[in-house]
């Protein structure tokens, strides 16, 4: 521990263990790795930092990789760029597009998936990607542990499902193929901040027939336009829409952006639609 006057006190536990017993101890105590998002526009750490503070850069559990048949588990603490060095013949391709694309070259090497997913008052620009892959989380306290999917950690507003002393530990990412998987942003030429959107789809394809599609909109707040009806209209169609199929297919997406309210822009109302149509005209590219 080091403490100074006027300072936050900081720990740097070494062991998992170690971690959620001081955690138990000090629940209110902000746990802090690269601090990418915390330290964004602040000239003094201090100003915005919790009197307690966990550095859990040194947790050797939070800091593995191990990678299965059927998944990837990575640890809350391990850096985008180490990440990144697993190579794009391995990680999903939307994930490792999204990764390159998220942070300047510096940065990724302070910012972790972990502290991405915990930031409470948005979901960032990779949210998409995490939600249409289906990433489970593996949350642990003193004396207990559990695995939840990311749509049930991430609730309405800036709630995450986490109870006292619990962390987040580890990322489990299912490897699955697709035969399209796209991931595009939508951040230069911005009225406002408040009209970015970020793009994932994903698509299995026989023949020209869309056997599976799921696809997502992440804004720069809380707001994920995603529809599961939409999807499930799209499964079964050949490729290219006939002028007919269109129009139920435009209904339905108006329906999904209406539901939001004023949580989109008039920028990202009018982009969506053009966006989805792009991503369905590359299904059929070979």
């Amino acid at each position: 521990m080091i403490e100074s006057s006027g300072s936050p006190n900081i720990y740097t536990p070494s062991s998992l263990s170690e971690l959620l017993a001081l955690y138990d101890k000090l629940p209110q105590a902000l746990l802090f790795n690269g601090g990418t998002h915390i330290l964004r526009g602040q000239g003094d750490l201090s100003a915005r930092i919790a009197a307690n503070v966990i550095n859990i850069s040194k947790v050797d559990d939070l800091n593995r990789i191990h990678r299965t048949e059927r998944h990837i588990d990575i640890g809350s603490a391990v850096t985008v760029s180490r990440i990144l060095d697993i190579g794009a013949n391995i990680l999903p391709r939307s994930l490792h597009e999204a990764l390159v694309s998220m942070l300047p070259p510096a940065v990724r090497n302070l910012a972790t998936l972990g502290g991405n997913i915990c930031i409470r008052d948005r979901q960032h620009t990779i949210y998409p990607v995490y939600l249409l892959l289906e990433i489970q989380l593996e949350l642990r306290r003193l004396g207990s542990a559990r695995w939840i999917p990311l749509s049930r950690f991430a609730g309405p507003g800036s709630h995450l499902d986490m109870q006292r002393g619990e962390v987040l530990t580890r990322i489990r990412i299912p490897f699955s193929t697709w035969d399209r998987e796209v991931y595009r942003r939508i951040d230069q030429e911005l009225e406002s901040p408040n009209d970015y959107l970020s793009f994932c789809g994903l698509a299995r394809m026989e023949k020209n027939v869309i056997n599976d599609v799921r696809f997502a909109f992440g804004t720069a707040g809380t707001v994920v336009v995603r529809s599961r009806e939409l999807e499930n209209e799209l499964i079964g169609r050949h490729l290219p829409l006939a002028r007919r199929e269109t129009v139920p297919v435009a209904e339905l997406l108006e329906a999904n952006l209406s539901s939001h309210g004023d949580g989109l822009s008039a920028f990202q109302r009018d982009r969506i639609p053009s966006i989805l149509g792009w991503f369905l005209e590359r299904l059929l590219e070979e």
